[in-house]
């Protein structure tokens, strides 16, 4: 193989590499706050921002903290639901310029999820996605679900496990004939 081949060969072999990127559960060290404005929070460090997860009297309220200004970017509170907990789970893409917050809403099992993208350190609400695992009781789907980012696209996909949607309760589909689409503006189901 000549060098130019080889060049050609490498570059075409990086750029099919970039453009499909995997995403990862982004473990985050939880920090109870019990003292000052923030407290009984939970915070959660996310490079650029606290992600903010309230308990006992805060219970059922979240909110995203900019770092640089210490000034709340968004908030979201559920206190008029009969929901018992706010459960966040994070996702960064390897590029680590998309942060994907899936937020479950559970009671005895997971309503659903509210989702939010950190991109560009800005925060973009994208929707509320109202599925579940139909294993057990209904579990959160963000354990089954898989990341790929390309180009300017996030695509959700799921392992292979029985997700009910809950406006049509009756019909269970398997996890992977779902696709979802995500992108600055939204996510919208495709498949």
């Amino acid at each position: 193989m000549n060098k130019l081949t080889l060049i050609i060969f490498l570059a075409s072999w990086i750029n099919s590499a970039a453009q499909d990127l995997p995403f990862k559960k982004f473990q985050v060290k939880e920090i109870l706050i019990d003292t000052g404005v923030n407290k009984q929070y939970c915070k959660y460090d996310l490079g650029d921002f606290f992600f903010y997860n309230g308990i006992y009297e805060n219970n059922l309220k979240f909110k995203i903290v900019d770092k640089r200004s210490n000034k709340t970017v968004y908030i979201n509170s559920d206190t008029l639901s009969d929901a018992m907990i706010l459960k966040p789970t994070f996702f960064i893409s390897a590029d680590r310029k998309w942060i994907i917050i899936m937020v479950e809403v559970a009671a005895e099992y997971s309503w659903g999820q509210e989702i939010l993208l950190i991109k560009d350190k800005k925060i973009k609400y994208l929707d509320y996605l109202d599925y579940a695992v139909d294993i057990g009781n209904g579990e959160s789907i963000s354990d089954y679900c898989i990341f790929t980012k390309t180009k300017d696209k996030v695509y959700m996909t799921f392992k292979n496990v029985p997700i009910i949607y809950w406006p049509e309760e009756s019909s269970v589909i398997n996890g992977k004939d779902l696709k979802f689409e995500i992108d600055i503006n939204g996510i919208k189901k495709i498949k």
